[in-house]
């Protein structure tokens, strides 16, 4: 196979590599999504908890303290 040859299956080769990656965490994030939601039904997600208990800490510059 020429060097040409193989430079383009090569760049064949990482393209699929990377839509299969991006796929992948997609499909990632839309499970986390879903679980995410799955948790919020019952009301007692964790983030929701920790927002609430959290929300009022001042997030300022400590020269601004």
């Amino acid at each position: 196979m020429n060097p040409t040859m193989q430079f383009v299956v090569g760049v064949i080769a990482a393209i699929a590599f990377v839509i299969r990656l991006a796929a992948a965490l997609y499909q990632a994030y839309v499970d986390g999504q879903v679980a995410a939601r799955r948790a919020g039904q019952s009301g007692n997600s964790d983030r929701a908890q920790v927002h609430r208990r959290t929300a009022h800490i001042c997030l300022r510059h400590p020269d601004q303290h």
